[in-house]
């Protein structure tokens, strides 16, 4: 017999007539509120207790890319040179508490901190020294601060560019190509970025950055030789522009406009003054479908070289056959053509990935491609199987 209960008897044993009866009920049902709602309430401590907000998530994942590939080198079985190398990354991300004596109207206030660092490595035992690449890579090292104005974030750091779209619906350890990435060389930059709404309708985002100090890698090892990042600005910057629509259903268009000065991807110690403008479409339905166009053209002179006409397009498509099993396909091209010569340069690539989710946080993927360099005359493809697998903890953005 619970407390509430013997109470309830009490009350009854002291009525002496029928006339309390009505009386004796309320009591009871008083008694019976008051103890569910005591109860309630303890109960619901109980549950705020277990589900503290937590601050720090830490997350290692672990990526092993391996296939068949033919390139100029011919023929062999091999780890991945394109993709998700071959890597352990690990992941630390601090999110500031939430304090209800924080003043809204304070102009800037730290709200969240992200750390990731990769080791991507690559073997080749058919190279000298083993054919053995190591490298450290710094892939996000940013500071998120709040301001008094509302859905404006400034971020600091080494951060993804806002330039184009994410175009697949696993974004994590996705193997697809990314026409940025072969455009400029890298996706993330070190500065400073803006986010925030010009009308009711229309978001913009700003980044103002060092072009690339961190594209190459921190330190790389390569059989008996290493180098390491010297971070020489060399002149070099770049700022983007990014606007798009806020609320959508289930399309999204956006617009970007780039200028700055960056290395060559392809030949040392040249610097490459760069122009674009660019539009996109994104369609997305509940989760289950994700279409991308996006088309980038404009200018690139090279110290080298001269000056080119580029012209730079990504068509992609992903689609969730079942909730465990998805396919994703993608077209990249990229072209070159110089302003006072024939001279041009030519390239695409198409791409397609099958995943099963063996579990959230662990993924196998089939992986094929097929890249033409007309400038070369060079043809490689590859057929590869991917396994993604990460540790700890992970925060929902």
């Amino acid at each position: 017999m619970n407390f509430h209960s013997f109470l309830f008897l009490i009350i009854c044993s002291d009525s002496k007539s029928s006339g309390n009866v009505k009386h004796i009920l309320l009591s009871g049902l008083s008694l019976n509120l008051l103890y569910v709602l005591g109860i309630g309430n303890l109960y619901g401590q109980e549950v705020l207790k277990l589900e503290k907000v937590r601050s720090n998530f830490f997350s290692t994942q672990f990526n092993l890319h391996a296939g068949y590939i033919h390139d100029e080198e011919g023929n062999r079985f091999g780890t991945t040179t394109r993709g998700q190398r071959n890597l352990v990354a690990f992941q630390f991300f601090h999110k500031q508490k939430r304090d209800v004596t924080t003043d809204p109207t304070k102009l800037i206030r730290f709200n969240s901190l992200m750390f990731r660092v990769a080791t991507p490595t690559s073997l080749d035992f058919t190279k000298e020294n083993n054919g053995i690449n190591f490298k450290v890579r710094l892939i996000k090292a940013w500071a998120k601060f709040s301001t008094k104005w509302v859905n404006t974030t400034i971020w600091v750091g080494n951060k993804t560019l806002p330039y184009g779209h994410s175009h697949f619906l696993d974004t994590a350890s996705s193997f697809m190509l990314h026409s940025i990435n072969i455009d400029m060389g890298f996706i993330q930059d070190l500065g400073v970025f803006v986010k925030t709404p010009i009308s009711n309708k229309i978001d913009a985002q700003f980044s103002i950055g060092t072009g690339g100090l961190f594209s190459t890698a921190l330190l790389e090892i390569e059989g008996n030789d290493y180098s390491y990042n010297s971070f020489k600005r060399d002149k070099r910057w770049l700022v983007v522009a990014h606007f798009d629509n806020r609320h959508f259903l289930n399309d999204k268009i956006g617009v970007n406009l780039v200028s700055g000065r960056i290395k060559d991807k392809l030949v040392n110690d040249d610097f490459i003054q760069i122009n674009r403008i660019g539009v996109y479409w994104k369609h997305k339905d509940k989760n289950k479908l994700k279409v991308i166009n996006q088309v980038f053209v404009g200018s690139s002179k090279s110290c080298e070289y001269g000056s080119f006409m580029s012209l730079n397009t990504q068509s992609s498509l992903g689609y969730y056959l079942k909730d465990d099993f998805s396919i994703d396909t993608s077209f990249v091209s990229s072209y070159l053509t110089s302003t006072s010569s024939n001279q041009y340069y030519l390239n695409y690539t198409s791409g397609m990935s099958f995943t099963y989710m063996i579990e959230p946080l662990k993924r196998l993927k089939l992986n094929s491609y097929y890249t033409n360099i007309y400038d070369l005359n060079e043809r490689n493809w590859g057929v590869l199987l991917q396994l993604t697998m990460e540790f700890g903890n992970k925060p929902k953005f």
